[in-house]
Order: C-alpha cells, then structure tokens, then sequence
C-alpha cells in the first residue's frame, strides 16, 4: 500500500497555454506548452494509480492568468483546508529569451520567498526524488535544496505550493533529453514519487 493518508488534495499546474507568446527552444522544437501538459498529465496518471486524490488546475488548453489559477487553487484550499491541499507547478526553464543556445541547465524546485514548512517539505522531498533519478540538479547552495521566488502562483496561493522547472529548454542538451518520451515519463515519475513521499512523512 502506497497511500497512508487520503485527505491530501494534489493540485497540478501545468504551466502557460497553447497560446502563450514564447516559451520554446530557439531551434522552436520544443514549446513549453506541449511538455507541461503532457508531464502534468502522465503524472495526474500515476497519482490516480496510486491512490492518490489529484486534479488539473488548468484543463484548458489556453493560457489561463495566474491570478486565475490561484483563484482556482485557493477555492479547493477552502473547501478541503489549506493544509490538506498540495500544488505543484509544471513548467520547463530558460535562461534567456529563448532566441539562443545558452549554458544554464539542470532541474531546480522553487518555494515563495517566506514558504511553510510544508511547502519546503514538498520541495525537498521532489529534489530527493529527482537525484535518486540521476537528474543534473540545480541548487542555490550546496547545502541547500530548493530556491526562494516571488513567483504569483507560489506568493497567491494559500496551500503549500512549489514550482518546478524541469531543466532549461534553451540549453542544447537538455533540451534534446526534453524533447524524448523518456523525459516525460521521468519528470512525471519524480514529481509522483516525491509528493507521494511529501504525503506519507506528514
């Protein structure tokens, strides 16, 4: 048996819209859009395997606000109770304005500027995960295993919340590993295995 506590509410946000300006490598092969959605949505999948009570904050396929998407996520915080409700951000990096190759790269977990002790929980058990897969990890510190962002979805929401960017999409190589199946089904598999985790140590 997987699940320990079934009273936790996983929210995924599957970052920007079919219409979103930008957001994709220079070479235009990989569009961000196309990755979150279908990493959001084979983790959805491995969740529901799992027992695990998890939804979509974003099912449409255009570019949803991000006071939208809090609003959505404070809704169900509401009705279930803050703690009671994760939310994991999908999304994929870039260090520049995706019109050039660049040299950052590697998978980091962002928690807001002042987060919960859950929120950094969630964070630290999605960076254990990612290691254990042999990712290239980002830290801010040697030490330390996540990043502080004033980021809307992280600042907004009233629940724990993190934001993931799954390696850097103007970097030559990990955007060829982004562009395989295999990406996605590793990515999905950290962020499920790592929230499965955050949930059975409460």
């Amino acid at each position: 048996m997987i699940m320990m506590n079934d009273r936790i509410k996983v929210l995924l946000d599957n970052g920007h819209g079919i219409d979103t300006a930008g957001k994709r490598s220079p070479d235009g092969k990989l569009r961000e859009y196309d990755w979150d959605r279908k990493t959001a949505n084979v983790t959805l999948s491995i969740l529901k395997e799992r027992g695990v009570d998890v939804e979509l904050v974003v099912p449409e396929i255009t570019d949803i606000p991000l006071s939208e998407r809090s609003l959505r996520a404070n809704a169900i915080a509401k009705a279930f109770g803050a703690s009671n409700v994760v939310y994991v951000s999908v999304h994929v990096n870039a260090a520049g304005n995706s019109h050039q190759w660049m040299k950052a790269r590697g998978w980091p977990v962002f928690v807001y500027n002042k987060p919960s002790s859950k929120a950094v929980m969630l964070a630290s058990s999605l960076f254990d995960k990612a290691a254990e897969k042999g990712f290239r990890m980002r830290k801010p510190e040697a030490l330390k295993k996540y990043w502080n962002a004033n980021f809307a979805v992280l600042r907004q929401t009233v629940c724990p919340a993190v934001l993931v960017e799954h390696f850097f999409m103007d970097n030559r190589d990990d955007c060829a590993y982004l562009l395989t199946e295999k990406s996605v089904r590793e990515c999905a598999e950290v962020l499920a295995d790592g929230i499965v985790q955050y949930i059975n140590n409460l």
